[in-house]
């Protein structure tokens, strides 16, 4: 089997960091080792996580979790890096089910499902057919599919399009795989091997609108990679996109989140050259009629 080794970014994590390290000592195939990056903790995140058998790697102030990535992937020795973010856990057979792919040595990017935990709702996610993606960049154009901490990536091609975006300090993972689609094979496992925690101090929890901005800067910025010629072909699955966040909208009853949605499907029109077919997207029936439905979608979830 391909060899390995586990970055995991952490930053005042000590109630979780050990059980995550846990999970990735103990899978069926090894790792090579276990790395966490403390991100400049201040509480004893470092201590838990070599009591557990990490060799952490300090950062001595705080940088970001996308440097804490990059420095991660740097420091291993290993061709693969399997991701794991310090609040989340692996079920003992992730890294045997994400190494399969990698064994005729291609660059490759591989991934499971991520099951949500410590909450009400279970959350299943991505919900694609397993199997080898097609078309890699039209798929995450349409929603980001790839779990961060379910991704086991080729060392070399994360290296060779500059890793993680520290700029970015918002769907730096969307960014990246979006930049090694058109260098890597991505391989869905379709089996559900990534546990996510959910708790209140979770960024995609807590700041959703700023999440849903950062996602679609990542298309606007993959988009702008492509040559002119190969940008119609793409748009279809921008429309997807926005067919999924209006439903999103309506189904949350969000009137911050559906009127936001409205100005940057005209923001994107106008980048695109598109009229406004993203517009209508969004739309629908009419502005009237988006209203109600999401008026509709509040009252449903006050409720249940």
């Amino acid at each position: 089997m391909i060899r390995y080794a586990v970055v995991i970014p952490a930053r005042n994590a000590r109630a979780y960091v050990g059980d995550a390290v846990a999970s990735a000592r103990t899978q069926t195939v090894p790792p090579d080792e276990v790395i966490v990056v403390d991100d400049g903790s201040t509480d004893d995140t470092a201590a838990v996580a070599r009591a557990a058998g990490a060799r952490v790697v300090p950062h001595p102030t705080a940088r970001g979790v996308s440097a804490a990535r990059n420095t991660g992937i740097d420091a291993v020795a290993a061709p693969v890096v399997a991701f794991l973010d310090a609040d989340d856990l692996w079920t003992p057979d992730h890294a045997m089910r994400c190494l399969a792919p990698f064994a005729n040595g291609r660059p490759c990017v591989a991934f499971g499902r991520s099951v949500s935990f410590m909450t009400d709702e279970e959350v299943v996610w991505p919900r694609i057919a397993a199997g080898t993606l097609a078309d890699p960049l039209g798929t995450l154009l349409v929603d980001n599919t790839v779990p961060q901490s379910s991704a086991v990536v080729s060392r070399d091609a994360l290296l060779a399009v500059g890793g993680y975006d520290e700029a970015l300090a918002l769907s730096e993972d969307y960014d990246l795989w979006c930049r090694l689609a058109d260098r890597c094979v991505f391989v869905h496992t379709g089996a559900t091997t990534t546990r996510r925690r959910v708790h209140a101090a979770q960024t995609t929890w807590a700041r959703a609108h700023e999440m849903r901005e950062a996602a679609w800067q990542v298309r606007r910025r993959a988009m702008a990679r492509l040559a002119p010629g190969e940008r119609p072909a793409r748009l279809p699955a921008l429309v997807a996109a926005m067919r999924l966040e209006r439903a999103a909208a309506i189904r949350l009853g969000d009137a911050q989140g559906a009127a936001g949605l409205r100005a940057l499907a005209a923001r994107m029109d106008g980048e695109l050259e598109t009229g406004d077919l993203l517009q209508r997207t969004v739309l629908g029936a009419g502005a009237t009629a988006l209203a109600l439905r999401v008026a509709v979608g509040r009252l449903l979830r006050m409720v249940r």
